[in-house]
């Protein structure tokens, strides 16, 4: 990296500012390695600016936190999007169940604290859930989609049917790509061919 000891710095604010938005003000560099699922003192070497972190540390500094990378490695803004789409973007992956908890928490304009309190967990299960580095116990799955009125259909596939029409809306306007679902989209071109 071309800065390792600005990267540290802003990797050190990232830590404390995604503390402060899970409720926890005094996140511990060993709590944040713990929630991305890396060993603590690896971590520390990271913010000590000893070694830079390999690619998929910052995929889960990303899925995690919801930072922006370009800030974090460079220090800018974040840059054109559409330069990464110009030419034909490889397909998107699909959404997992930990992308549509987010998703649905954030339509809702909830933070993690305050749906890990509502679903009487630690806020650290709930990250991790989130960043799709545990899988909730369908238990909890089910308790979540009664709580914020969605299925467990659309939570564990994807499925918009059934969701109600004024849900259905909010996830939309927030998440226009939920409408473009791989499989919803070849199951409906598989309908269109047997009807033609």
């Amino acid at each position: 990296m071309a800065n390792l000891r600005l990267f540290a710095a802003r990797l050190r604010q990232l830590r404390i500012n995604y503390g402060a938005s899970i409720g926890q003000f005094n996140l511990s560099a060993r709590q944040f390695a713990r929630i991305l699922g890396i060993e603590a003192q690896r971590y520390r070497r990271y913010e000590r600016a000893e070694i830079e972190p390999p690619l998929a540390v910052l995929a889960l500094l990303r899925k995690v936190t919801g930072a922006s990378l370009d800030r974090l490695v460079t220090g800018l803004p974040p840059g054109k999007a559409d330069m990464m789409t110009q030419h034909g973007e490889p397909e998107l992956a699909s959404q997992v169940l930990a992308d549509r908890l987010r998703m649905v928490r954030e339509a809702a304009n909830h933070q993690v604290k305050e749906v890990a309190d509502l679903m009487k967990l630690d806020v650290e299960n709930w990250a991790r859930w989130e960043a799709d580095l545990d899988t909730p116990p369908i238990d909890k799955i089910v308790e979540f989609a009664a709580r914020f009125s969605v299925t467990v259909q659309f939570l564990t596939d994807g499925d918009l049917e059934g969701l109600r029409t004024e849900i259905r809306q909010m996830l939309l306007e927030k998440f226009p790509e939920l409408g473009h679902n791989p499989g919803e989209h070849s199951a409906a071109a598989d309908r269109e061919k047997h009807t033609a």
